[in-house]
């Protein structure tokens, strides 16, 4: 089972009931682009609060999937950019789940099991302006980083279960909430995909085709007059 927290909006489209409450993010064009239907966070204080469920941590096996699409990058300590996070602060483990931000083109990956905190540096490559998927896949302390359906960082933590918080799940935030200091993300998000289970390769490369993919009757190159080709955005969308 899986959870899909928003797509065009804060409500949970997996039907699990899992709605957030959106914190100055606004919607955006989506990596299709379609109008409405990813968020947009301005890096200084929006966010998504998506609550504390039971579906978000307190597991030994979980994938995280969501599309990012960074405006810049994120610098360091309170400066660092936020994507996904059930995080109090340090050294306070025993209310942190998990903190997946980026700073200066490394993307930063930690898990709390309670009483301690491992986290993993990695070099993303990510493009700005440009939609990546990014999935992040936790197997009994086993952690798997993907781009765009590739393994980009394999390593084994100290820990080997993902601590059950009380902190609520913020989509581009993270301690901000306690201090207006600290930064949130900067772009646009979407598709956010929470499994209780550990994905294969097989299912991680075929969920990023599946989700690649125009929609079905979407204007593309091929379908319009050469006259007509400048009008696209470069998505397959007519602006």
């Amino acid at each position: 089972p899986y959870t899909t927290l928003f797509r065009s909006n804060a409500s949970d489209m997996s039907g699990n009931g899992l709605d957030g409450n959106v914190s100055g993010a606004t919607l955006t064009l989506d990596r299709h682009g379609t109008a409405g239907k990813a968020y947009s966070f301005d890096g200084v204080d929006d966010f998504i609060d998506m609550g504390d469920k039971a579906a978000f941590d307190g597991r030994t096996n979980q994938s995280i999937f969501l599309w990012v699409n960074p405006l810049s990058f994120g610098g360091t300590s309170i400066s660092s950019h936020p994507i996904i996070s059930k995080f109090y602060s340090t050294p306070f483990w025993g209310k942190t789940s998990y903190l997946v931000h980026e700073t200066n083109g490394v993307l930063r990956v930690g898990f709390s099991n309670g009483s301690s905190w491992d986290e993993q540096n990695i070099s993303h490559g990510f493009d700005l302006y440009s939609w990546h998927h990014l999935g992040i896949v936790f197997a009994q302390g086993e952690l798997k980083v993907f781009s765009n359906g590739n393994k980009i960082h394999q390593s084994s933590l100290e820990i080997s279960e993902i601590n059950d918080s009380t902190e609520p799940l913020r989509i581009g935030g993270w301690f901000q909430t306690y201090n207006s200091s600290y930064a949130t993300f900067h772009g646009s998000i979407d598709d956010v995909r929470i499994y209780d289970r550990a994905l294969s390769a097989t299912e991680v490369a075929s969920l990023y085709a599946l989700e690649a993919e125009l929609p079905a009757g979407s204007v593309t190159l091929d379908k319009l007059a050469p006259e007509l080709r400048n009008l696209l955005d470069g998505n397959g969308t007519i602006e």
